[in-house]
């Protein structure tokens, strides 16, 4: 092409030939409407997934050292309400091997 055919051609031509024609995508933005982007679905399983992993370590199981009226130390999974339970210190543990392991060091039967 010379020269002079570029001169004439517009800039939006240029652009046209380069990049492809326009595509009319309604309400929807020009990311969205690029190959790969994700659909209102995709983005509702994942919204979704987000919100469950920041609350599933709330959910998750609490193990407490307690000695009860015996004297003697066990492991349980519920913070208990009767007060002739104690609760060994104040930590709630993840595990209950750990749970297991503070009963051992704690409560010396």
């Amino acid at each position: 092409m010379g020269n002079e055919q570029l001169k004439q051609r517009s800039r939006s031509q240029i652009k046209q030939q380069i990049c492809g024609p326009k595509r009319n995508l309604g309400n929807k933005s020009a990311v969205s409407g690029l190959p790969g982007s994700l659909n209102k679905e995709t983005r509702h399983v994942l919204s979704l997934a987000a919100v469950l992993a920041i609350s599933t370590p709330a959910l998750a199981a609490e193990y407490f050292v307690v000695r009860g009226p015996d004297k003697k130390g066990k492991v349980v999974e519920t913070r208990p309400t009767d007060k002739t339970v104690v609760v060994v210190g104040d930590r709630a543990y993840v595990t209950r091997e750990q749970a297991e392991k503070q009963v051992k060091v704690v409560c010396k039967d």
